[in-house]
């Protein structure tokens, strides 16, 4: 019997969620294309039901950050990446991938697993603030790489031109919207949703804060609005959150993009997953962009902002003003959804329509050996 062909992702998994929802986009996309494909993810912490609600499996290898705690006292720092290292390179043995994709920021004991076992790389690698630092360590490990996927237009992105024979523009990547039964109901209207991504960022209530206190003015004049806040499963900061009455608090909800498609107004942050799937769900949408190390949100909503007369930029810190502009947006004309025929970003598809080429080459490779 023909051994099923394996790819395997590898992401990174700290403050934010964009780097695992962007290889789940691209997963769902491979699946689409060819069901029988085995894709396993390898996270540095937990899948926080994203994986599981789509039916893809994973495991865990102990988080960067953890490994630098105390816990791990009793270990050294070259111990520490050891234990990393050999334990990719048992999951790299047994499950033997024709690809590795990681994305922006790759966990290097795991990359050099990948590197003894002359396995090919592919990585996604996103626009960030700093882009000619983030290339120049990119280029350390250019010998390793089949390809970079970049999920821009080539006029967002300066990539250097030794790079350039890598690359390939996908344009954006975010994961699908489907109909299901189990994702729960807004009643209510209008209806707000509040998120802040992962949830993981400092300061990330005080950003809560404001936005559940702008929505309790508003419902002065509109008390039948609902209004949830999805924390985000890396949210830690409980205690500083000040809850209005009439506004529902939730952790996590894998189901976001679905409740976001049926939404009256998101609050947002300006993450570039977010304001993607923004972009392209079509609802009305308020982004408080904040200060990121290596991302530019103040940029990213701005620009988002030229385009989108449903997408509105709010960089003060007044509820009260807040509240004015949420009503200005919920006034207006409920835009039309910019969602393509199979329910998520062409990017994706052809992100996955890569993978399969390069795993296929790959293979050939492998075979003619």
């Amino acid at each position: 019997m023909k051994t099923a062909v394996t790819i395997m992702f590898q992401a990174p998994n700290g403050i934010g969620l964009g780097h695992i929802s962007r290889l789940v986009a691209v997963a769902l996309a491979l699946r689409d294309l060819d069901p029988k494909l085995r894709m396993p993810f390898v996270l540095e912490g937990g899948s926080h039901e994203l994986l599981e609600r789509d039916g893809l499996p994973y495991v865990a290898l102990p988080h960067h950050d953890h490994l630098q705690s105390g816990s791990w006292d009793a270990w050294s720092k070259d111990e520490r990446n050891q234990l990393v290292a050999e334990l990719s390179s048992v999951l790299i043995s047994r499950m033997s991938p024709a690809l590795v994709v990681t994305d922006s920021f790759p966990c290097f004991p795991f990359l050099a697993a990948v590197a003894r076992a002359s396995v090919p790389v592919v990585l996604c690698a996103r626009k960030t603030k700093d882009e000619s630092g983030y290339f120049r360590e990119v280029a350390r490990y250019r010998a390793l790489l089949r390809a970079i996927l970049i999920p821009h237009n080539p006029e967002e992105v300066a990539v250097p031109k030794e790079l350039e024979p890598l690359v390939h523009y996908t344009g954006a990547i975010v994961r699908p919207v489907r109909s299901d039964a189990r994702i729960p109901a807004i009643s209510g209207e209008p209806r707000i949703l509040i998120t802040g991504g992962g949830g993981g960022y400092p300061r990330t209530a005080d950003f809560y804060n404001m936005a559940m206190e702008a929505v309790a003015r508003y419902r002065r004049t509109g008390p039948n609005t609902t209004c949830v806040l999805i924390t985000g499963p890396l949210f830690k900061h409980w205690w500083d959150l000040r809850i209005p009455d009439g506004i529902r608090v939730v952790p996590f909800e894998p189901n976001f993009r679905e409740m976001a498609a049926k939404a009256d107004l998101v609050i947002c942050q300006a993450g570039y997953n977010t304001v993607s799937e923004m972009q392209i769900l079509g609802t009305r949408c308020i982004s408080v962009p904040a200060e990121r190390e290596s991302d530019d949100q103040f940029a990213r909503a701005a620009e988002a902002a030229k385009s989108l007369p449903h997408f509105h930029v709010y960089l003060g810190k007044d509820p009260g003003r807040l509240a004015e502009l949420i009503a200005h947006s919920i006034a207006g004309p409920r835009p039309v959804s910019r969602l393509c025929a199979s329910g998520g970003s062409s990017g994706a598809r052809r992100a996955a329509e890569l993978l399969l080429r390069f795993a296929e080459i790959s293979l050939a490779g492998t075979v003619g050996r």
